[in-house]
């Protein structure tokens, strides 16, 4: 989702913050659950898959939600790249 929760992405756009939502099924409100995202990105059309994964906990709260928040992406170079919580 965006930043203000209002849109859900389909990709993520290198500095800007987005939240991860997930929602659960026979998860107890702080549980924690694993997300794992894994890298890929598109030049001309061809998606690149990087083959490198970035995990992320949540802690599960209301009607199973469990939220993930204040992530950015962050170009280091042409080639690489990192996701960052802060």
């Amino acid at each position: 989702m965006d930043e203000n929760y209002e849109n859900e992405l389909e990709s993520l756009v290198f500095g800007k913050k987005i939240n991860i939502v997930v929602q659960t099924c026979n998860y107890k409100k702080g549980e924690e659950v694993t997300i794992i995202v894994n890298y890929s990105y598109d030049i001309e059309g061809e998606e690149i898959k990087t083959g490198i994964e970035h995990k992320f906990i949540g802690i599960v709260g209301k009607k199973g939600i469990a939220k993930i928040e204040n992530i950015i992406l962050k170009k280091i170079s042409d080639e690489e790249f990192i996701i960052e919580k802060k």
